[in-house]
């Protein structure tokens, strides 16, 4: 079941939720989370099979072998919707935004087990692309963001400026996760990785800044004001004009 949203709602929730959360993705997570329990209610299926839990793969290990379920507990704190109330966001839309975005019913929810297979099984990235290639899956020529090829190209620009919105808040990018997960599954060492992020280019994505200003309405200018809005001051510092990180990996 292919389910597509309509574009100018669509157009509307970004553009507002990256002016006030800094964030491109909140839209699709919300309509992610939502929208398979929902299938799953209407069709009364009882099982919804995820694939990796992102707070695990991605830094969060608390309670792996316990906390398996997807429930609105987990969608609260990494869902990626940063908690906002979309319906007051969206109130003259509600009747049509409610299908795609509004959180999943409770008590309805509660009757699908909602499950990680990455709790099941090891869930490595490079492995799971060595098997989906079987069935037709094809990489991109390069890396769309971060250090696979494989990985984050199902957006056309969302996901490049997603990931580069962690810089200013966090102070690392996507292939800092990426070579990560690689150091954790020992293909490659620290040092190496470290070597790479050195030679990494911290230029903003203009080619994907510029679709999403141009398909949103949005100036370069009003995009960057959005962005310095977000910048994490406990972390950056600015001298002569210019952010830096104190006492940096490299």
């Amino acid at each position: 079941v292919d389910w597509s949203i309509n574009p100018e709602l669509e157009k509307k929730v970004t553009k507002k939720t990256f002016k006030l959360k800094g964030s491109t993705a909140i839209s699709m997570h919300a309509a992610i989370f939502n929208l398979p329990l929902r299938v799953a209610s209407n069709l009364k299926i009882p099982l919804v099979l995820w694939g990796e839990n992102s707070s695990y793969e991605y830094g969060d290990g608390k309670n792996i072998s316990s906390n398996y379920l997807l429930n609105e507990k987990w969608k609260k704190k990494y869902g990626a919707t940063n908690n906002i109330d979309l319906f007051k966001i969206l109130k003259k839309e509600k009747k049509i935004f409610s299908n795609s975005y509004d959180l999943f019913n409770h008590k309805k929810s509660k009757k699908i087990y909602s499950v990680f297979l990455g709790h099941f099984f090891k869930w490595d990235p490079v492995l799971i692309y060595k098997d989906i290639k079987k069935f037709g899956f094809k990489k991109s020529f390069k890396p769309e963001v971060g250090y696979y090829n494989f990985a984050d190209i199902d957006d056309d620009c969302l996901m490049p400026i997603h990931h580069w919105l962690k810089w200013y808040k966090f102070g690392f990018t996507r292939k800092f996760d990426n070579l990560s997960m690689e150091i954790r599954n020992n293909r490659i060492t620290r040092t190496k990785a470290l070597s790479i992020l050195k030679k990494e280019n911290y230029k903003p994505p203009m080619e994907a800044i510029n679709k999403f200003c141009d398909y949103y309405g949005l100036t370069t200018k009003e995009f960057f004001k959005t962005c310095e809005k977000f910048r994490n001051k406990k972390i950056w510092i600015k001298k002569n004009k210019v952010f830096y990180i104190k006492n940096f990996i490299f």
